[in-house]
C-alpha cells in the first residue's frame, strides 16, 4: 500500500532533508523563497541566519517544503520508442505555519544545538549553551526562527498506477536510484535480465507499507520490502 505521509511524518521528513525551502510573502508584499537547513525542536521546525530578507516574513504564514527523489526512470524502461513515459518517482512534503522569532538566548542555543547535531552528528564541538562565553556574542547577533506546523500536505509518486509486479521490476533494476544506461535493452523487445540488474534494492522505500520513512537516529528496519519478489 502506498500513501501520503501522515501529519506526524511530514515535519520529521522535512527535518531529515539536507536542504528545505522556505517560501512566503512578507509584510512588504514581496514574495520570497530561500533554501535553508532545518531541524525539529519540540515539534517546531527551526532555522537560523542573518536577519535580512527572511525577517520580513516574521508574523506571516509561510510554507516549508522538501522532497526526495527516489528514482529517475527513463522512457525506454516503459516503452521502446516513445519519450513520453520518462518520469521521476519522489516523495515530497510541505508544512505551513506562522514564522516567529526565537529571542531568548537559551532558546536560541537549544535551536542551534539541534541544528548542529542534525548536520554535524559526529560532534567535535563544545555544547552550545546560552551562558557559554564562547557562544554568547554569536547568539546575540544571529537570528533564529521557528515554524509551528499548522497544516500539512504531502505527495507520494511511486508508480501507484502500475501493477505491483511492474513496480517490483523498477525496484530490482534501479540500484542506487537511477536506471543505468548499461541496463538499456539492446532491442525494442528486450528488457534487462535479472543478472544485469544487480543487487535488489527497493526504490519505493519511502512509502511501502513495510518501508515507511525513518527519522535520523531511528533503529534500522530489518524487514525485506514486500513489494520486491524473493524468487
Amino acid at each position: 500500500m502506498l500513501h501520503p505521509l501522515s501529519d506526524a511524518d511530514a515535519p520529521r521528513f522535512l527535518a531529515d532533508r539536507p536542504v528545505v525551502h522556505l517560501a512566503g510573502v512578507g509584510a512588504d508584499g514581496v514574495a520570497l523563497m530561500r533554501p535553508l537547513h532545518t531541524a525539529l525542536l519540540d515539534g517546531d521546525l527551526v532555522f537560523h541566519g542573518a536577519d535580512g530578507a527572511k525577517g520580513t516574513l516574521v508574523g506571516q504564514t509561510v510554507s516549508v517544503a522538501g522532497h526526495e527523489v527516489v528514482v529517475n526512470l527513463p522512457s525506454w524502461f516503459f516503452h521502446p520508442t516513445r519519450a513520453c513515459p520518462a518520469t521521476t518517482w519522489y516523495v515530497a512534503a510541505e508544512v505551513r505555519g506562522v514564522l516567529r522569532p526565537v529571542e531568548a538566548l537559551a532558546d536560541k542555543a537549544r535551536a542551534l544545538a539541534a541544528l548542529t547535531a542534525r548536520h554535524q552528528p559526529e560532534g567535535g564541538y563544545a555544547p552550545i549553551t546560552g551562558d557559554d562565553p564562547r557562544y554568547r556574542a554569536a547568539l546575540e547577533r544571529l537570528a533564529v526562527w521557528r515554524v509551528t506546523p499548522a497544516a500539512f500536505r504531502s505527495r507520494v509518486k511511486l508508480g501507484q498506477h502500475l501493477p505491483g509486479a511492474r513496480v517490483a521490476e523498477c525496484c530490482t533494476t534501479c540500484g542506487g536510484g537511477v536506471i543505468p544506461a548499461t541496463s538499456r535493452p539492446s532491442s525494442a523487445s528486450t528488457r534487462p535480465t535479472a543478472s544485469a540488474r544487480g543487487p535488489r534494492r527497493c526504490a519505493v522505500r519511502m512509502a511501502c507499507a513495510c518501508c515507511r520513512p525513518s527519522t535520523r537516529g531511528a533503529p534500522p528496519r530489518p524487514r525485506r520490502c514486500s513489494r520486491v519478489p524473493t524468487g
